[in-house]
């Protein structure tokens, strides 16, 4: 069911706009990115291994505007596993277009059970 709703989302937010920003910081929602390609959609990554800022910031700027030159018409989804504090030119996106926070997986997990079910859920 999980994925389900993770694709809902996502094209819940690619309907009204055509960029929308996955946050997983803690990086277990991966694995969900086929399934984002698999509907035809464009899905850009940070690289989880640059730490200095100079090095975050320059690559989000180069995957916006890739994204801008490249995909301007199709629907693009940005994937990082950076915190939304840590981000540059990325957190624009989160705020103009669309953000799926899954900073805390948990908690988007009981608020889509309680949307589907209205069962309450308590769980770590």
């Amino acid at each position: 069911m999980t994925d389900i709703w993770f694709i809902q989302e996502i094209e819940r937010h690619l309907k009204t706009n055509n960029r929308t920003v996955i946050l997983d910081p803690l990086a277990q929602f991966g694995y969900l990115l086929t399934l984002i390609e698999g509907k035809g959609y464009t899905v850009l990554s940070t690289d989880s291994t640059l730490k200095e800022d100079w090095q975050t910031v320059k690559e989000e700027l180069y995957l916006r505007y890739e994204a801008e030159k490249n995909y301007s018409e199709s629907p693009v989804v940005f994937y990082t596993t950076r915190d939304i504090s840590n981000l540059s030119f990325l957190f624009d996106y989160c705020f103009t277009h669309g953000c799926l926070d899954l900073s805390n997986p948990g908690k988007w997990f009981r608020k889509k059970l309680f949307s589907q079910t209205g069962l309450q859920i308590n769980m770590d």
